[in-house]
């Protein structure tokens, strides 16, 4: 049988393959780790690099020290009216419905909002659009599962 390649060793050619195949393998992961994930139709901005967060007990002291504390809910209405109920005072616009609503925040501007969801995921995405938008905001890290384990809720 004739052998075209005049290398003896085709285990070396072979290990030479797989290498250049895992480097291949490494380099695109290297590449796809610094993209930004893509969230719904929401546009990723490299202006808010990290999202404020706060403890459910650091907003219950919040909330008891300042009176008037507004917490913006983002669930559904079906969640916010639900078993884990809400927050006294929360306001509900769904994160779905936020980018379309912000008007609806115009009387609270100059205020801090405390966004919360059902455990920190959507409230943070909230968050994140309302710094954008040039508002003070802050995610609560946990959700209506942590402030319900720790607080009473409004049902």
């Amino acid at each position: 049988m004739y052998n075209p390649d005049p290398d003896p060793n085709p285990r070396f050619i072979r290990f030479g393959g797989i290498r250049w195949l895992l480097a291949a393998v490494i380099v695109s992961a290297a590449i796809g780790c610094n993209r930004p994930a893509a969230s719904g139709s929401y546009n990723y901005s490299p202006a808010v690099a990290a999202i404020p967060g706060e403890s459910v007990a650091q907003l219950h002291a919040h909330r008891q020290e300042v009176p008037g504390t507004f917490v913006l809910d983002v669930r559904t209405a079906e969640e916010f009216d639900g078993p884990l109920g809400h927050i006294e005072g929360a306001r509900l616009i769904p994160v779905q419905e936020l980018a379309q609503r912000l008007a609806e925040l115009q009387d609270v501007q100059d205020r801090q909002i405390h966004v919360v969801c059902r455990s920190g995921g959507r409230s943070s995405r909230a968050t994140k659009m309302l710094l954008e938008a040039g508002f003070d905001a802050i995610n609560v890290e946990g959700g209506m599962r942590a402030w319900r384990q720790a607080y009473p809720i409004s049902e």
